[in-house]
């Protein structure tokens, strides 16, 4: 048994646009993911679900807010 399969791998994305959600969303298949993105409405609207356009599987994955503080 590999180690990925005894301890399953988190992976963060830095940005979510058009690079860092497609990304999540292929890899969220396999891994665990936390996103963090510095748009607050984008990063709630992804917890919220509240946007036709974001693919179900996407609901999966913690968003997280970069700020500055």
């Amino acid at each position: 048994m590999s180690k990925l399969e005894r301890n399953p791998a988190i992976v963060c994305i830095i940005g979510l646009g058009y690079v860092g959600l497609p990304l999540a969303q292929a890899l969220c298949k396999s891994f665990k993911i936390i996103g963090f993105g510095s748009n607050e409405n984008k990063v709630n609207q992804l917890n919220q679900q509240t946007t036709s356009t974001i693919p179900t599987e996407l609901s999966t994955i913690d968003y997280r807010l970069l700020t500055n503080d």
